[in-house]
């Protein structure tokens, strides 16, 4: 049927992205399947179509993420971020040295960054973006 695959084409981006998840959660050898399929998330949407109508095109600079990093790639736990915003959403928070952080979901202004001194990567991605300003 003439037309069938041309979203791929048109959404090249969104397509990989597609892709890349549902092999990372599906294909063992993946070199990411031990963060993914290996920790028991799944890639549940059933098409492309269901895929694009969930998230949408893909702004630039933007890339796939979970809402909830435990959960799985379905309808309503995924979006398109930003990597600042991927890193302030890592499962990695939860193991933070800093004593301020007590909540994985409070942003690095709520837990004083200053007196943190730089304990914990989201107090210290603050404080180089605080310098920046």
């Amino acid at each position: 049927m003439p037309g069938q695959h041309r979203h791929r084409t048109r959404f090249a981006r969104e397509y990989n992205s597609y892709k890349s998840a549902q092999h990372r959660c599906r294909n063992p050898r993946d070199k990411a399947w031990k963060y993914y399929g290996g920790r028991g998330i799944e890639f549940r949407f059933t098409s492309f179509v269901q895929f694009i109508a969930e998230l949408g095109p893909r702004p630039e600079g933007t890339t796939l993420d979970r809402k909830d990093n435990d959960g799985h790639y379905e309808p309503g736990n995924v979006k398109w971020s930003t990597r600042s915003e991927q890193r302030l959403n890592s499962r990695y928070l939860g193991r933070s040295k800093c004593s301020y952080i007590k909540h994985r979901d409070i942003t690095p202004c709520e837990h004083e960054p200053k007196r943190c001194r730089g304990c914990c990567s989201r107090c210290y991605n603050q404080q180089v973006y605080q310098s920046l300003k």
